[in-house]
């Protein structure tokens, strides 16, 4: 969803150009503005442990930082660009006068804040099961299930590692081995950087059963 129109004389104003490889801000630092993605992706991480954890990947019309000049908490993770970006910065004051000017802004970023809360909790579901293969397991699920409301059940779609163990969890080793023996047995089809759910109503089922037999052995 794109927050802000391409306009060219907001990027000529507020953009800025970051290279690969940048460390735009870290956990715990004072922050005073917020970041809008014109071109390019970010990833989203903490430290954990002396493990890196990547928390979201973010790509063209998403938004971050923003809880920084909201709440005036320190940056609650790291963010990294991962590709060469433009990136529209605003202040308080601009982000504000940005809202009176375009209204629509404003439900915008309240769908898109709702939609993180949401995979949020589901992060939270994921991190109360035992295993990292269950925690795997149950967001290939979740997956299923909104490929499934978006009707786009059995469709391609493009699967990006980081978000997937975002959303799991989970280790990249973790990941990969279940995906592998899901392939494996049919019920997935993988094709460079695309994925097919086969059967997702057979798939559930399967993980479900999985699921349900972690339970009662442990």
């Amino acid at each position: 969803m794109e927050l802000l129109r391409s306009k060219e004389d907001v990027i000529k104003k507020f953009g800025k150009f970051y290279k690969k490889g940048t460390i735009l801000f870290k956990e715990g630092e004072e922050g005073d503005k917020m970041f809008i993605i014109h071109q390019g992706k970010v990833k989203v991480f903490r430290i954990i442990k002396g493990v890196e954890r990547v928390l979201a990947v973010l790509e063209k019309g998403d938004f971050f930082g923003e809880m920084a000049i909201f709440t005036e908490h320190p940056r609650s993770a790291s963010i990294e660009v991962i590709e060469d970006s433009i990136l529209i910065e605003l202040t308080e004051d601009q982000l504000l006068e940005f809202i009176k000017e375009e209204p629509a802004i404003a439900l915008k970023m309240l769908t898109i804040m709702a939609k993180r809360l949401e995979n949020s909790n589901k992060l939270v579901e994921n991190l109360l099961l035992k295993d990292e293969r269950t925690q795997s397991l149950s967001a290939i699920i979740q997956i299923a299930e909104e490929m499934e409301k978006m009707g786009k059940s059995g469709d391609w779609f493009r699967f990006e590692p980081n978000s997937f163990i975002a959303r799991a969890g989970v280790s990249l080793e973790t990941a990969k081995m279940v995906l592998a023996t899901i392939k494996r047995m049919g019920l997935i089809e993988v094709k460079g950087k695309n994925i097919k759910i086969v059967n997702p109503a057979k798939l559930k089922e399967f993980i479900n059963f999985l699921l349900w037999s972690r339970t009662i052995t442990q």
